[in-house]
């Protein structure tokens, strides 16, 4: 379903990769700021960042705005 078609606001879905030993919740935390602080980003659904898994050279994480 093209969930745009009626309407132009979506989500969208980030992956970004830390290196291990960086401090997750550090990672989580400036991501959020980050969206908080951008006008583009919705306020519903709030944006979220959660860990997915750990990649062959980083920590991957998803970061849905």
């Amino acid at each position: 379903m093209n969930w745009t078609l009626s309407n132009a606001t979506t989500r969208i879905l980030i992956q970004v990769g830390i290196a291990y030993g960086s401090d997750v919740d550090k990672s989580i935390d400036i991501l959020l700021e980050m969206a908080l602080e951008d006008k583009r980003v919705g306020e519903e659904p709030p944006p979220d960042v959660v860990f997915e898994q750990f990649a062959d050279s980083s920590l991957s994480l998803s970061y849905r705005v």
